[in-house]
């Protein structure tokens, strides 16, 4: 993928986006499982990935009762990829994940994950009409973004949870040094983010819905990322996140779950223009099923609804899983529901995740 852009478009698109959250790849959904369920997970963060990515306090939840399929006393590791856009038919342009936890004795759970985004080749370019091409190649540099997370969790009762993490965010739109105005030059943006994160059992709440979780995650809170200078710099997205999910099937062999979760950016800048109506209608919705059979097979299915006015994203997921005790195997797939077919139609994620 090769941007034939001249430089001064590409970050006046930046700059001109103040006042909306930066570094949106920090939102993606972390693995094919949470990815086919919706992109829910605060009230399920039952592997490294969607601990580390939807609430944090999922990590000491898991070393003492284990992943989706009761698998425990081991040290996983996740690894998810995806072709991102997969509409745009960019072939370098895509998604990864990776993550793990450990435990230490008496002190807690840890969690590692790094998350990288490829957005492919830039090629710096400036207009020249004496050129056959009307213009000129100044260079080129790979773009990207990143985010190291490091999170310690710990039991606070029997049935409560607590975690918190740090994210050290990279951000590379813009070469170091680039030009991109009579006196600006822009390089690449790095912030620091923490995560919060609370997790309850609240047991059986009837004979149809039983073993209830609720999550609720304050993640990606931290200072504003700048390309240019401090006075054009783009927050964070801080996201407030709760989930509430229980078991409405459980017998010898099978095991169906529902969650819902909404979140919504707390950004000051953004939530202060808006009266308390339009507020409300910047919630995400996110809606999910897994059905469970014998610990083995998993399939899954999901909404994803965001208002019209704020961003129109509407789709189905759909999931499958496979549990093989040493290696589990996730896929998801992603179907459009809004009336202009979405970028993210078509998008097929699979994750692994070694138990070792």
């Amino acid at each position: 993928m090769k941007f034939y852009l001249f430089i001064l478009l590409l970050f006046a698109s930046i700059i001109s986006a103040q006042g909306e959250a930066a570094v949106p790849f920090l939102l993606i959904s972390p693995n094919a499982h949470n990815s086919g369920m919706g992109e829910a997970g605060a009230a399920y963060p039952e592997t490294p990935s969607s601990a580390m990515h939807y609430n944090v306090a999922g990590l000491a939840y898991q070393a003492k009762h284990g992943d989706i399929y009761g698998t425990k006393d081991v040290t996983p590791l996740d690894f998810s990829y995806a072709s991102w856009l997969p509409q745009l038919k960019l072939n370098d342009l895509w998604y990864s994940y990776g993550a793990t936890r450990f435990e230490i004795e008496d002190i807690g759970v840890f969690g590692v994950s790094l998350r990288y985004i490829n957005l492919g080749e830039v090629v710096v370019t400036s207009a020249d009409a004496s050129s056959p091409e009307g213009f000129n190649v100044d260079g080129r540099y790979a773009a990207l973004e990143t985010a190291l997370n490091l999170a310690y969790s710990t039991e606070l009762s029997e049935n409560s949870y607590i975690g918190a993490g740090i994210k050290f965010i990279y951000s590379k739109l813009a070469e170091d040094g680039t030009n991109v105005g009579a006196e600006n030059t822009a390089s690449p943006g790095f912030s620091i983010a923490v995560d919060l994160g609370y997790y309850q059992l609240m047991g059986d709440w009837a004979e149809f819905f039983r073993d209830v979780r609720l999550g609720i995650s304050w993640n990606n809170i931290g200072p504003s990322i700048s390309y240019v200078d401090n006075d054009q710099s783009d927050p964070l997205p801080w996201t407030l996140r709760a989930g509430l999910g229980g078991t409405i099937v459980h017998d010898e062999f099978s095991v169906l779950r529902l969650e819902y979760d909404v979140s919504i950016m707390t950004l000051e800048q953004t939530l202060s223009k808006y009266a308390i109506g339009d507020i409300a209608n910047r919630f995400i919705h996110n809606i999910g099923a897994e059905y469970i059979y014998d610990n083995i097979f998993s399939a899954r299915f999901g909404v994803f609804l965001e208002n019209k006015d704020f961003g129109d994203r509407k789709f189905f997921t759909a999931g499958l899983g496979f549990n093989a005790d040493i290696i589990v195997l996730d896929a998801s797939y992603i179907i459009s529901a809004s009336d202009n077919r979405h970028p993210l139609d078509g998008t097929v994620r699979f994750s692994f995740r070694f138990n070792l």
